[in-house]
């Protein structure tokens, strides 16, 4: 497994190093491309090949509260152009790393892009933007045998504090996503999704129920 990001993935790699199979960490600054092709090239000399990629892109601009009337330019890039670029960077590599053997590509956007919210507006835009990436990526790749999905966990309570988003408490309780979305993950990184693209699996514990 490798882990590409900044200083935090040293961390998550020294725990994941406790488990069968380990984790390499990678170091790139996920917003710049030529960082992302180099991160792609040193975890193909280190793992051999890639079978999945998995993203999660959500700088910490992203996630502070911000009135929408407030943003301004660099704010908004910082928040929302910044996820569009770091995703359209990974999905470019992942294809060349994936598109002679096929493969998975999961991206992670919470359910913010569904719902919206006043106060995380770039957050939400950026989400969406990213499902329509993965769609048109999915129904390009198809044939490639690559396949790209996304899934929706809920953003944490102490990410948005008090900002209300107007939907009811989760059916199932609280999510724990460390807990929860790995096994989903697994799944959509699996040969059993096989036949699964383009699709957004939501995993808030029943906050969001669209159809």
């Amino acid at each position: 497994m490798g882990l590409v990001g900044g200083a935090e993935v040293l961390d998550l790699a020294t725990a994941i190093d406790r488990e069968p199979g380990g984790a390499v960490p990678i170091a790139a600054r996920l917003g710049d491309r030529a960082a992302i092709d180099d991160a792609f090239t040193v975890a193909t000399d280190v793992l051999r090949h890639i079978d999945a990629v998995v993203l999660t892109a959500y700088p910490p601009p992203a996630l502070t509260p911000r009135a929408l009337v407030d943003l301004d330019e660099p704010a908004w890039d910082a928040s929302c152009e910044q996820v569009l670029r770091t995703t359209l960077f990974v999905l470019q590599g992942a294809y060349r790393s994936l598109h002679e053997r096929g493969g998975r590509i999961v991206l992670v956007t919470p359910t913010i892009a569904m719902t919206g919210a006043g106060g995380l507006a770039p957050l939400a835009a950026a989400a969406e933007g990213q499902r329509a990436l993965a769609k048109s990526a999915a129904r390009s790749w198809g044939a490639r045998g690559i396949t790209v999905n996304c899934i929706a966990p809920s953003l944490p309570p102490e990410t948005v504090g008090a900002l209300r988003l107007g939907l009811e408490d989760a059916a199932l309780g609280d999510t724990d996503p460390e807990r929860d979305l790995a096994p989903i993950v697994a799944f959509l990184v699996s040969d059993d999704s096989h036949s699964l693209t383009g699709a957004t699996l939501v995993a808030d514990g029943g906050v969001w129920m669209g159809p």
